[in-house]
């Protein structure tokens, strides 16, 4: 089974490390993040945005979550089968605000 990577509050103090994540804990946590991807893809239904015709807090805060888990292999692989929040990541991924936010984790 593959490793699946974190990051902690611990990484600051063990110079950026990441140490495997527990696979059981993974495995378990599947389905809920299933769920919820699900679901913000229902709300994707109507727009470009989750929330109303414009940006909100809502898709600011979401962005990095879902591109944390869009550069896992299985968050990549849970995203493919989503195209509608895959195609929301690919647009705010484009913004020019995002691209400090998303660059500073490189």
């Amino acid at each position: 089974m593959m490793t699946i990577l974190t990051r902690t509050r611990s990484d600051e103090r063990s110079g950026g490390l990441r140490f495997p994540a527990g696979e059981l804990k993974v495995a378990r946590a599947l389905p809920l993040v299933q769920a919820c991807l699900d679901e913000l893809s229902k709300w994707l239904s109507d727009g470009a945005t989750l929330v109303g015709e414009q940006l909100s807090l809502s898709d600011l805060h979401t962005l990095p979550m879902i591109h944390y888990l869009a550069v896992s292999r299985p968050g990549a692989e849970l995203l493919s089968v989503r195209p509608r929040l895959k195609g929301w990541l690919c647009t705010m991924r484009q913004r020019e605000s995002s691209q400090s936010l998303l660059q500073a984790d490189r």
